[in-house]
Protein backbone atom coordinates (compact mmCIF):
# COMPACT_ATOMS: atom_id res chain seq x y z
CA UNK A 1 0.00 0.00 0.00
CA UNK A 2 3.46 2.11 0.82
CA UNK A 3 4.18 2.15 -3.38
CA UNK A 4 0.57 2.62 -4.16
CA UNK A 5 0.12 5.64 -1.70
CA UNK A 6 3.16 7.42 -3.42
CA UNK A 7 1.69 7.50 -6.75
CA UNK A 8 -0.91 10.13 -5.60
CA UNK A 9 1.92 12.44 -4.72
CA UNK A 10 1.04 15.35 -7.14
CA UNK A 11 3.04 18.47 -6.91
CA UNK A 12 -0.96 20.01 -6.82
CA UNK A 13 -1.17 18.50 -3.48
CA UNK A 14 2.23 18.02 -2.20
CA UNK A 15 3.11 19.35 0.80
CA UNK A 16 -0.96 19.59 1.40
CA UNK A 17 -0.96 16.44 3.89
CA UNK A 18 -4.41 16.47 4.68
CA UNK A 19 -5.80 16.00 0.99
CA UNK A 20 -3.71 12.92 0.59
CA UNK A 21 -6.04 10.87 2.50
CA UNK A 22 -9.42 11.50 1.07
CA UNK A 23 -7.68 10.87 -2.34
CA UNK A 24 -6.45 7.77 -1.60
CA UNK A 25 -9.87 6.72 -0.56
CA UNK A 26 -11.21 8.63 -3.41
CA UNK A 27 -8.55 6.55 -5.98
CA UNK A 28 -9.56 3.43 -3.72
CA UNK A 29 -13.22 3.31 -4.48
CA UNK A 30 -13.07 4.14 -8.28
CA UNK A 31 -10.60 1.40 -8.67
CA UNK A 32 -13.25 -0.80 -7.04
CA UNK A 33 -16.20 -0.03 -9.43
CA UNK A 34 -13.96 -0.42 -12.00
CA UNK A 35 -13.20 -4.34 -11.04
CA UNK A 36 -16.75 -4.49 -9.94
CA UNK A 37 -17.71 -4.05 -13.11
CA UNK A 38 -15.07 -6.00 -15.03
CA UNK A 39 -15.81 -8.85 -12.47
CA UNK A 40 -19.65 -8.15 -13.87
CA UNK A 41 -18.65 -9.01 -17.35
CA UNK A 42 -16.58 -12.41 -15.94
CA UNK A 43 -13.53 -10.54 -16.05
CA UNK A 44 -11.17 -11.25 -13.10
CA UNK A 45 -8.09 -9.82 -12.78
CA UNK A 46 -4.63 -9.74 -10.08
CA UNK A 47 -5.75 -6.61 -7.97
CA UNK A 48 -2.40 -6.33 -6.80
CA UNK A 49 -1.07 -5.86 -10.94
CA UNK A 50 -2.43 -2.81 -12.92
CA UNK A 51 -0.84 -4.48 -15.84
CA UNK A 52 -3.37 -2.44 -18.54
CA UNK A 53 -4.93 1.12 -19.23
CA UNK A 54 -8.11 0.32 -18.10
CA UNK A 55 -11.13 -2.04 -17.61
CA UNK A 56 -13.62 -0.28 -19.64
CA UNK A 57 -13.78 -3.56 -22.65
CA UNK A 58 -15.56 -2.89 -25.89
CA UNK A 59 -18.51 -4.83 -25.00
CA UNK A 60 -21.76 -2.49 -25.24
CA UNK A 61 -24.58 -5.38 -24.84
CA UNK A 62 -26.16 -4.31 -27.80
CA UNK A 63 -22.75 -3.83 -29.69
CA UNK A 64 -22.87 -6.24 -32.84
CA UNK A 65 -20.89 -6.14 -36.30
CA UNK A 66 -21.50 -7.25 -39.86
CA UNK A 67 -20.02 -7.76 -43.34
CA UNK A 68 -20.63 -6.29 -46.74
CA UNK A 69 -19.80 -7.77 -49.90
CA UNK A 70 -20.11 -6.50 -53.35
CA UNK A 71 -21.11 -8.13 -56.85
CA UNK A 72 -19.76 -11.56 -57.62
CA UNK A 73 -20.88 -11.87 -61.22
CA UNK A 74 -21.03 -9.46 -64.14
CA UNK A 75 -18.02 -11.70 -66.09
CA UNK A 76 -17.52 -13.57 -62.31
CA UNK A 77 -13.81 -14.48 -62.00
CA UNK A 78 -12.94 -18.16 -60.23
CA UNK A 79 -12.33 -18.91 -57.05
CA UNK A 80 -12.48 -15.36 -55.33
CA UNK A 81 -16.30 -15.67 -54.02
CA UNK A 82 -15.26 -19.14 -52.34
CA UNK A 83 -12.66 -17.37 -51.02
CA UNK A 84 -14.59 -14.58 -49.42
CA UNK A 85 -16.63 -17.04 -47.36
CA UNK A 86 -13.67 -19.11 -46.27
CA UNK A 87 -12.56 -14.56 -45.42
CA UNK A 88 -15.44 -14.33 -43.84
CA UNK A 89 -15.69 -17.06 -41.56
CA UNK A 90 -12.40 -16.17 -39.93
CA UNK A 91 -13.82 -12.73 -39.35
CA UNK A 92 -17.24 -14.17 -37.78
CA UNK A 93 -18.97 -11.08 -38.29
CA UNK A 94 -22.97 -11.75 -36.73
CA UNK A 95 -24.30 -11.60 -40.39
CA UNK A 96 -23.25 -10.68 -43.93
CA UNK A 97 -25.65 -8.45 -46.56
CA UNK A 98 -24.90 -8.59 -50.39
CA UNK A 99 -25.76 -5.88 -52.66
CA UNK A 100 -26.84 -7.62 -55.78
CA UNK A 101 -25.30 -9.57 -58.49
CA UNK A 102 -24.94 -12.94 -57.24
CA UNK A 103 -25.90 -15.14 -60.60
CA UNK A 104 -24.95 -13.81 -64.34
CA UNK A 105 -28.30 -14.34 -65.36
CA UNK A 106 -29.60 -12.59 -68.49
CA UNK A 107 -30.77 -16.29 -69.90
CA UNK A 108 -34.72 -17.28 -69.86
CA UNK A 109 -34.09 -21.29 -69.44
CA UNK A 110 -35.12 -21.56 -65.86
CA UNK A 111 -33.09 -24.72 -65.39
CA UNK A 112 -30.20 -22.43 -66.58
CA UNK A 113 -31.22 -19.80 -63.90
CA UNK A 114 -31.37 -22.63 -61.37
CA UNK A 115 -27.94 -24.16 -62.25
CA UNK A 116 -26.24 -20.72 -61.41
CA UNK A 117 -27.93 -20.41 -58.54
CA UNK A 118 -27.04 -23.95 -57.35
CA UNK A 119 -23.67 -22.61 -57.90
CA UNK A 120 -23.89 -19.94 -56.00
CA UNK A 121 -25.16 -21.85 -53.00
CA UNK A 122 -22.63 -24.31 -53.09
CA UNK A 123 -20.59 -21.81 -52.15
CA UNK A 124 -22.19 -20.32 -49.12
CA UNK A 125 -22.90 -24.05 -48.01
CA UNK A 126 -20.01 -23.53 -45.69
CA UNK A 127 -20.71 -19.93 -44.47
CA UNK A 128 -21.28 -19.58 -40.75
CA UNK A 129 -23.46 -17.23 -40.49
CA UNK A 130 -26.51 -15.90 -42.11
CA UNK A 131 -26.47 -13.64 -45.69
CA UNK A 132 -29.11 -11.23 -47.14
CA UNK A 133 -29.16 -9.98 -49.95
CA UNK A 134 -30.86 -7.92 -52.69
CA UNK A 135 -31.44 -8.65 -56.44
CA UNK A 136 -29.05 -7.16 -58.72
CA UNK A 137 -29.75 -6.20 -62.81
CA UNK A 138 -28.05 -9.89 -63.26
CA UNK A 139 -30.26 -11.57 -60.35
CA UNK A 140 -33.38 -10.12 -62.02
CA UNK A 141 -33.95 -8.75 -65.40
CA UNK A 142 -35.67 -11.31 -67.98
CA UNK A 143 -39.42 -12.54 -66.53
CA UNK A 144 -37.71 -16.38 -65.97
CA UNK A 145 -35.08 -15.28 -63.41
CA UNK A 146 -37.74 -12.98 -61.74
CA UNK A 147 -40.20 -15.90 -61.21
CA UNK A 148 -36.87 -18.05 -60.41
CA UNK A 149 -35.96 -15.21 -57.50
CA UNK A 150 -39.53 -15.37 -56.40
CA UNK A 151 -39.64 -19.34 -55.78
CA UNK A 152 -36.65 -18.96 -53.61
CA UNK A 153 -37.65 -15.89 -51.92
CA UNK A 154 -41.36 -17.36 -51.60
CA UNK A 155 -42.69 -14.16 -52.40
CA UNK A 156 -44.04 -11.93 -55.11
CA UNK A 157 -41.84 -9.24 -53.67
CA UNK A 158 -37.85 -8.54 -54.68
CA UNK A 159 -37.98 -6.04 -51.71
CA UNK A 160 -37.50 -7.20 -48.00
CA UNK A 161 -36.24 -5.79 -44.40
CA UNK A 162 -35.45 -6.98 -41.14
CA UNK A 163 -34.44 -5.58 -37.47
CA UNK A 164 -31.46 -6.58 -35.41
CA UNK A 165 -30.66 -5.56 -31.92
CA UNK A 166 -32.85 -2.16 -32.89
CA UNK A 167 -31.20 -1.63 -36.26
CA UNK A 168 -33.31 -1.58 -38.83
CA UNK A 169 -31.93 -3.03 -42.24
CA UNK A 170 -33.95 -2.24 -45.67
CA UNK A 171 -33.21 -4.75 -48.58
CA UNK A 172 -34.10 -2.27 -51.91
CA UNK A 173 -34.67 -3.65 -55.07
CA UNK A 174 -34.05 -1.73 -57.87
CA UNK A 175 -35.21 -4.53 -60.20
CA UNK A 176 -38.64 -3.28 -59.62
CA UNK A 177 -39.68 -4.22 -61.89
CA UNK A 178 -37.30 -5.75 -63.68
CA UNK A 179 -35.56 -4.12 -66.82
CA UNK A 180 -35.92 -6.97 -69.45
CA UNK A 181 -34.48 -6.79 -72.61
CA UNK A 182 -32.57 -3.12 -73.08
CA UNK A 183 -33.16 -3.29 -77.12
CA UNK A 184 -32.60 -4.51 -80.50
CA UNK A 185 -29.85 -2.02 -81.34
CA UNK A 186 -27.92 -2.16 -77.74
CA UNK A 187 -27.94 -5.73 -77.74
CA UNK A 188 -26.90 -5.63 -81.61
CA UNK A 189 -23.83 -3.61 -80.18
CA UNK A 190 -22.72 -5.81 -77.35
CA UNK A 191 -22.74 -9.04 -79.34
CA UNK A 192 -20.09 -7.43 -81.45
CA UNK A 193 -18.33 -6.08 -77.87
CA UNK A 194 -17.88 -10.16 -77.02
CA UNK A 195 -17.02 -11.07 -80.55
CA UNK A 196 -14.32 -8.35 -80.27
CA UNK A 197 -15.41 -6.86 -83.16
CA UNK A 198 -15.02 -3.31 -82.23
CA UNK A 199 -11.91 -1.12 -80.74
CA UNK A 200 -11.19 -1.21 -77.10
CA UNK A 201 -12.42 2.46 -77.52
CA UNK A 202 -15.98 1.64 -78.85
CA UNK A 203 -16.28 -1.62 -77.18
CA UNK A 204 -16.32 0.96 -73.57
CA UNK A 205 -18.16 3.30 -74.54
CA UNK A 206 -20.72 0.20 -75.60
CA UNK A 207 -20.52 -1.25 -72.17
CA UNK A 208 -21.20 2.35 -70.42
CA UNK A 209 -24.39 2.04 -72.63
CA UNK A 210 -25.10 -0.77 -71.53
CA UNK A 211 -24.47 -0.22 -67.74
CA UNK A 212 -26.57 2.64 -67.93
CA UNK A 213 -29.59 1.21 -69.17
CA UNK A 214 -28.93 -1.46 -66.66
CA UNK A 215 -28.12 0.60 -63.71
CA UNK A 216 -31.70 2.44 -64.40
CA UNK A 217 -33.79 2.67 -61.16
CA UNK A 218 -37.07 0.52 -61.20
CA UNK A 219 -38.68 1.26 -57.64
CA UNK A 220 -42.73 0.92 -57.50
CA UNK A 221 -44.92 3.08 -56.19
CA UNK A 222 -46.07 -0.40 -54.08
CA UNK A 223 -42.29 -0.38 -52.65
CA UNK A 224 -42.25 2.77 -51.76
CA UNK A 225 -45.41 2.29 -49.80
CA UNK A 226 -43.91 -0.71 -48.54
CA UNK A 227 -40.71 0.99 -47.15
CA UNK A 228 -43.20 3.85 -45.67
CA UNK A 229 -45.07 1.73 -43.25
CA UNK A 230 -42.07 -0.21 -42.52
CA UNK A 231 -39.71 3.00 -41.38
CA UNK A 232 -43.25 4.34 -39.53
CA UNK A 233 -43.46 1.73 -37.44
CA UNK A 234 -39.44 1.16 -36.93
CA UNK A 235 -39.19 4.83 -36.44
CA UNK A 236 -37.56 4.69 -33.04
CA UNK A 237 -34.66 2.53 -33.82
CA UNK A 238 -31.15 3.55 -33.39
CA UNK A 239 -29.60 3.32 -36.85
CA UNK A 240 -30.69 2.30 -40.50
CA UNK A 241 -28.90 0.78 -43.00
CA UNK A 242 -30.09 0.72 -46.75
CA UNK A 243 -29.33 -1.84 -49.08
CA UNK A 244 -29.62 -1.50 -52.97
CA UNK A 245 -27.86 -2.94 -56.05
CA UNK A 246 -27.49 0.41 -58.38
CA UNK A 247 -26.33 3.58 -56.28
CA UNK A 248 -29.59 5.76 -57.60
CA UNK A 249 -27.87 8.68 -55.86
CA UNK A 250 -25.54 8.79 -58.98
CA UNK A 251 -28.20 8.05 -61.48
CA UNK A 252 -29.94 11.11 -63.34
CA UNK A 253 -33.23 9.88 -62.71
CA UNK A 254 -32.60 8.41 -58.77
CA UNK A 255 -36.95 7.45 -58.96
CA UNK A 256 -38.27 5.80 -56.04
CA UNK A 257 -35.31 6.33 -54.24
CA UNK A 258 -36.03 9.93 -53.52
CA UNK A 259 -39.03 9.22 -51.53
CA UNK A 260 -37.11 6.74 -49.48
CA UNK A 261 -34.58 8.93 -48.62
CA UNK A 262 -37.45 11.51 -47.74
CA UNK A 263 -38.70 8.95 -45.50
CA UNK A 264 -35.53 8.45 -43.87
CA UNK A 265 -35.00 12.09 -43.32
CA UNK A 266 -35.65 12.39 -39.43
CA UNK A 267 -33.07 9.23 -38.67
CA UNK A 268 -29.54 8.39 -38.55
CA UNK A 269 -29.21 6.10 -41.98
CA UNK A 270 -26.08 4.50 -44.06
CA UNK A 271 -26.36 3.63 -47.31
CA UNK A 272 -24.91 0.65 -49.62
CA UNK A 273 -24.67 -0.34 -53.20
CA UNK A 274 -23.18 -2.16 -55.76
CA UNK A 275 -23.06 -2.62 -59.67
CA UNK A 276 -20.39 -0.48 -60.81
CA UNK A 277 -17.82 -2.89 -59.63
CA UNK A 278 -15.48 0.51 -58.12
CA UNK A 279 -15.34 1.34 -54.89
CA UNK A 280 -16.83 5.14 -54.35
CA UNK A 281 -17.52 7.17 -51.00
CA UNK A 282 -20.06 10.37 -50.72
CA UNK A 283 -21.66 12.57 -48.56
CA UNK A 284 -25.10 13.33 -48.73
CA UNK A 285 -28.04 14.70 -46.69
CA UNK A 286 -25.02 14.44 -44.10
CA UNK A 287 -25.09 10.60 -44.31
CA UNK A 288 -22.51 7.71 -45.43
CA UNK A 289 -23.55 6.81 -49.24
CA UNK A 290 -20.79 3.88 -50.26
CA UNK A 291 -20.41 1.92 -53.48
CA UNK A 292 -19.13 -1.34 -52.78
CA UNK A 293 -16.18 -2.62 -54.95
CA UNK A 294 -16.33 -6.55 -55.91
CA UNK A 295 -16.15 -9.88 -54.11
CA UNK A 296 -15.15 -11.76 -57.76
CA UNK A 297 -17.23 -9.62 -60.19
CA UNK A 298 -15.50 -8.57 -63.47
CA UNK A 299 -12.82 -6.05 -62.80
CA UNK A 300 -13.27 -2.83 -64.92
CA UNK A 301 -10.51 -1.56 -67.09
CA UNK A 302 -9.53 0.96 -64.75
CA UNK A 303 -6.79 2.19 -62.04
CA UNK A 304 -7.38 3.65 -58.92
CA UNK A 305 -8.59 3.03 -55.53
CA UNK A 306 -12.23 1.60 -56.39
CA UNK A 307 -10.80 -1.36 -58.49
CA UNK A 308 -11.02 -3.72 -55.71
CA UNK A 309 -11.96 -7.25 -54.23
CA UNK A 310 -12.70 -6.47 -50.76
CA UNK A 311 -14.98 -7.09 -47.34
CA UNK A 312 -16.17 -3.97 -45.84
CA UNK A 313 -17.03 -4.68 -42.21
CA UNK A 314 -19.29 -2.75 -40.42
CA UNK A 315 -19.42 -2.17 -36.26
CA UNK A 316 -22.70 -0.97 -34.67
CA UNK A 317 -21.84 0.36 -31.24
CA UNK A 318 -23.49 2.66 -29.22
CA UNK A 319 -22.26 5.64 -31.49
CA UNK A 320 -22.23 6.15 -35.51
CA UNK A 321 -21.17 2.98 -36.79
CA UNK A 322 -17.43 2.31 -37.54
CA UNK A 323 -16.83 1.39 -40.94
CA UNK A 324 -13.72 -0.80 -42.26
CA UNK A 325 -12.63 -1.96 -45.12
CA UNK A 326 -10.59 -5.06 -45.93
CA UNK A 327 -8.63 -6.20 -48.74
CA UNK A 328 -8.90 -9.81 -49.56
CA UNK A 329 -5.50 -10.04 -50.27
CA UNK A 330 -4.92 -8.96 -46.47
CA UNK A 331 -6.84 -11.28 -44.85
CA UNK A 332 -4.55 -14.49 -43.61
CA UNK A 333 -5.92 -17.07 -40.99
CA UNK A 334 -3.82 -18.64 -38.15
CA UNK A 335 -1.09 -19.79 -40.17
CA UNK A 336 0.33 -16.37 -42.07
CA UNK A 337 0.88 -15.08 -44.89
CA UNK A 338 2.44 -16.22 -48.35
CA UNK A 339 5.68 -15.05 -49.62
CA UNK A 340 3.71 -14.11 -52.60
CA UNK A 341 1.96 -11.38 -50.25
CA UNK A 342 4.85 -9.48 -49.55
CA UNK A 343 3.40 -6.22 -51.19
CA UNK A 344 0.56 -6.55 -48.36
CA UNK A 345 2.36 -6.92 -45.95
CA UNK A 346 4.12 -3.54 -44.73
CA UNK A 347 2.14 -0.66 -44.62
CA UNK A 348 2.33 2.43 -46.49
CA UNK A 349 1.72 5.88 -45.12
CA UNK A 350 -1.24 7.07 -46.50
CA UNK A 351 -2.24 4.33 -48.29
CA UNK A 352 -4.71 2.59 -46.55
CA UNK A 353 -6.31 5.40 -44.36
CA UNK A 354 -6.49 8.86 -45.90
CA UNK A 355 -7.75 12.74 -44.65
CA UNK A 356 -8.93 15.47 -47.12
CA UNK A 357 -10.53 12.56 -49.50
CA UNK A 358 -11.86 13.89 -53.16
CA UNK A 359 -15.58 13.75 -53.03
CA UNK A 360 -15.62 12.56 -56.45
CA UNK A 361 -17.62 15.48 -57.95
CA UNK A 362 -16.02 15.40 -61.49
CA UNK A 363 -16.53 19.48 -62.23
CA UNK A 364 -15.29 20.48 -58.80
CA UNK A 365 -12.37 17.67 -58.45
CA UNK A 366 -10.62 19.31 -55.41
CA UNK A 367 -13.26 19.55 -53.32
CA UNK A 368 -12.33 18.07 -50.62
CA UNK A 369 -14.86 16.72 -46.81
CA UNK A 370 -11.51 18.39 -43.91
CA UNK A 371 -12.86 15.20 -41.84
CA UNK A 372 -10.39 12.57 -40.21
CA UNK A 373 -7.35 15.89 -40.11
CA UNK A 374 -5.51 15.79 -36.67
CA UNK A 375 -5.14 18.96 -34.59
CA UNK A 376 -2.36 20.08 -32.48
CA UNK A 377 -4.44 19.17 -28.98
CA UNK A 378 -4.68 15.74 -30.68
CA UNK A 379 -8.45 16.36 -31.34
CA UNK A 380 -9.64 14.92 -35.01
CA UNK A 381 -11.81 16.92 -37.25
CA UNK A 382 -15.29 15.51 -37.80
CA UNK A 383 -16.20 14.38 -40.93
CA UNK A 384 -19.21 16.15 -43.46
CA UNK A 385 -19.19 19.10 -41.80
CA UNK A 386 -16.19 21.12 -43.25
CA UNK A 387 -15.10 21.08 -46.87
CA UNK A 388 -12.38 22.62 -49.26
CA UNK A 389 -12.06 23.38 -52.90
CA UNK A 390 -9.75 25.41 -55.27
CA UNK A 391 -12.67 27.12 -57.71
CA UNK A 392 -16.51 26.45 -57.40
CA UNK A 393 -17.57 27.26 -60.98
CA UNK A 394 -18.42 25.69 -64.24
CA UNK A 395 -20.19 23.01 -62.48
CA UNK A 396 -22.42 20.94 -64.45
CA UNK A 397 -26.13 20.37 -63.49
CA UNK A 398 -25.95 16.89 -62.06
CA UNK A 399 -22.58 17.61 -59.65
CA UNK A 400 -24.93 20.80 -58.40
CA UNK A 401 -27.51 18.34 -57.41
CA UNK A 402 -24.52 16.45 -55.46
CA UNK A 403 -23.12 19.81 -53.86
CA UNK A 404 -26.63 20.49 -52.76
CA UNK A 405 -26.99 17.22 -51.35
CA UNK A 406 -23.64 17.68 -49.09
CA UNK A 407 -26.27 20.11 -46.89
CA UNK A 408 -24.13 23.29 -46.94
CA UNK A 409 -24.91 26.30 -44.42
CA UNK A 410 -22.25 28.80 -45.54
CA UNK A 411 -19.53 29.21 -48.33
CA UNK A 412 -16.25 31.65 -47.40
CA UNK A 413 -14.56 32.41 -50.70
CA UNK A 414 -10.82 33.33 -49.58
CA UNK A 415 -9.78 34.80 -53.56
CA UNK A 416 -9.06 38.01 -54.61
CA UNK A 417 -11.59 39.97 -56.51
CA UNK A 418 -9.99 40.02 -59.64
CA UNK A 419 -10.19 36.11 -59.11
CA UNK A 420 -13.97 36.11 -58.50
CA UNK A 421 -14.48 38.27 -61.22
CA UNK A 422 -12.76 35.82 -63.65
CA UNK A 423 -14.87 33.24 -62.23
CA UNK A 424 -17.50 33.79 -60.20
CA UNK A 425 -18.86 31.53 -57.67
CA UNK A 426 -21.78 28.89 -58.24
CA UNK A 427 -23.30 28.06 -55.13
CA UNK A 428 -26.66 25.37 -54.49
CA UNK A 429 -30.02 27.40 -53.56
CA UNK A 430 -30.21 28.75 -49.89
CA UNK A 431 -26.07 28.25 -49.03
CA UNK A 432 -25.24 31.66 -47.31
CA UNK A 433 -22.25 33.33 -49.78
CA UNK A 434 -19.35 35.14 -47.57
CA UNK A 435 -16.26 36.88 -48.61
CA UNK A 436 -13.51 37.08 -46.86
CA UNK A 437 -10.40 38.41 -48.98
CA UNK A 438 -7.33 36.87 -47.60
CA UNK A 439 -5.63 38.89 -49.32
CA UNK A 440 -7.18 42.16 -49.54
CA UNK A 441 -4.79 44.04 -46.96
CA UNK A 442 -1.65 42.86 -48.50
CA UNK A 443 1.09 44.72 -50.06
CA UNK A 444 1.56 42.69 -53.41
Amino acid sequence: MKRKYKLLEHKAIKGNRSLEYPLLMIFLVLLSIQLGFAQERGVKVDPENRAYTHLDFNDEQNSFRFAVIGDRTGGHRQGIFPAAVDMLNLLQPDFVMNVGDLIEGYVEDEETLKMMWAEVDESLSSLQMPLFFVPGNHDINLDPSEKVWFDRAGSDRSYTHFTYKDVLFLQVSTEDPPKNHPGPDLEAKYAKVKAKQVSPEEGREIVEELEAWAGKINISQEQVDYFSNVIKENSDVRWTFVFLHSPAWTQPDPGGFVEIEKLLSQQPYTVFAGHTHTYDYTRRNGRDYITMGMTGGLSPELAGKGNMDHITLVTVNGSEPVISNLLMNGIVDKRGALPSMQDYLLYQPRQLTQTSLSLGIKTIPNMRDLGGIVTNEGDVVANGLLYRSNQLSGISEQDMKKMAGLGLVNAFDLRTKAERDSKPEELPEGVNYVVLDVLADADE
